[in-house]
């Protein structure tokens, strides 16, 4: 409304314009009542739109944070911006505030938290990071898994800043250097990253990290750099224009900017998805990364979300190696940093393992690859965001589980206790 009603005076300006010589309409001179109304009506309108402007009240944080289910939310959400000592000293445990909301350039965002300490960053609509013990888990699994999984995980590209807690991983490992965030909207890397300065390591004041505001797509095509370590954390594919993050041609550009024995990892949602969204998801990833893995961040067996894992020349590890190079002091970080998530050994993270490329030829037969010239995804995604099958998707999924031993190499006792792990989450082989 304010914006038409400011076209409209541009539009009426050379009509109203009091200072003009001549008369608009008929070229004669202009009288000193034509000059009067014109001046009249000049300043009415100004008035109008300025009164508009004003009066214009802000957008709800609620309905930036939980979009179609506002309604749903609505009397636990408590009106208006606060502060964390606020919602400590006099908030209520059964309802979520707001400690920032920001409308972008890109998206809306938004910071709620509650009494109990629970901190959600929003987008699009809907939770995208959070400090939840599940959430934090999968956020820290795809950066640790990547940092060690690499002798020398030295430059490190992160495509989504989001909470920070993915990027943040990487800022305890001694053999990281340099940490580059790439994210679109200027006010998540300013406004909400240093809001988990707790769970992220306060990656963003980190002298190791780099802020670069762009597009993911646009930054690789462009860089030069070579990284060891690609993570891309783009929200949901069927939020418009993400499933441009998830396409053969963007796996094979991160590819071709992975130095030798580089790894790419993303973050890939088992909720509000569908098995035919995960399936072009995987499949169109395995496209580029034909040896690539399926680390699983689900509840004791129950699917939630996971992490696809790419390494240019195919991965081999060493449990042995991976349990002497974290028991050293300078990575005493690190272990603190897997251990708040409950990765308590080695064994512990790798028990998230859920099936590799070569497992998974049967189960993925007939998926749709993801292409620039037609973004299947974007479409398949947004036909099932209000469904929640998780459970059903990893189950069917682990009907294809067998233990890669062309992946996972140590003694007998390392390899006995992360089969032993691996049963425990419901990684059983079937016949």
């Amino acid at each position: 409304m304010v914006v038409a009603a400011f076209a409209s005076l541009i539009l009426l300006l050379p009509i109203l314009w009091p200072f003009s010589e001549k008369d608009y309409f008929t070229g004669n001179v202009k009288t000193a009542s034509s000059r009067f109304s014109g001046t009249l009506t000049l300043t009415v309108s100004l008035a109008i739109i300025t009164y508009l402007v004003i009066s214009v009240s802000q957008i709800p944080w609620g309905v930036i944070a939980y979009g179609r289910f506002t309604a749903t939310m609505a009397d636990s959400l408590v009106p208006g911006i606060t502060t964390v000592d606020k919602i400590n000293n006099e908030g209520e445990p059964d309802k979520t505030y707001c400690i920032y909301a920001g409308e972008g350039k890109n998206v809306s965002i938004a910071v709620s938290r509650t009494k109990s300490g629970l901190q959600s960053f929003h987008g699009a609509g809907k939770v995208q990071a959070s400090n939840d013990p599940l959430d934090m888990k999968l956020q820290r699994l795809l950066g640790h898994i990547c940092a060690l999984t690499n002798k020398d995980p030295n430059a490190v590209l992160v495509v989504a800043c989001g909470a920070g807690v993915t990027a943040g991983s990487f800022v305890p490992h001694p053999e990281v250097h340099d940490i580059t965030i790439v994210d679109i909207e200027p006010l998540v890397p300013k406004n909400v990253a240093p809001r988990f300065a707790y769970e992220n390591h306060d990656v963003i004041n980190s002298p190791k990290t780099t802020v670069v505001i762009d597009d993911g797509r646009h930054f690789i095509h462009t860089t030069k750099k070579m990284f060891v370590v690609i993570t891309s954390d783009p929200i949901d594919p069927w939020v418009k224009g993400c499933a441009a993050l998830n396409t053969v041609e963007y796996y094979q550009m991160c590819y071709d900017h992975l130095n030798d024995g580089g790894v790419m990892a993303l973050w890939m949602p088992f909720y509000e998805s569908s098995d035919e969204t995960v399936k072009s998801l995987i499949t169109t990833f395995f496209q580029v990364f034909p040896d690539a893995i399926i680390w699983s961040n689900d509840d004791y067996g129950r699917g939630y979300d996971a992490v696809l894992f790419g390494q240019k020349g195919g991965t081999v590890i060493d449990i042995d190696a991976l349990k002497e190079r974290l028991s050293d002091d300078a990575h005493a970080p690190v272990r603190e940093s897997m251990a708040y998530v409950g990765f308590n050994d080695v064994e512990d993270m790798l028990a998230s393992y859920a099936g590799q490329a070569s497992d998974m030829v049967e189960w993925s037969e007939g998926a749709q690859i993801n292409w620039d010239k037609n973004l299947r995804l974007q479409y398949i995604a947004g036909m099932w965001l209000n469904s929640y099958v998780e459970e059903d998707i990893l189950d069917d999924m682990l009907k294809y589980y067998r233990f890669p031993d062309n992946i996972f190499k140590g003694s007998e006792e390392s390899i006995s206790t992360l089969k032993e792990k691996l049963a425990a989450v419901g990684r059983i082989e079937q016949n």
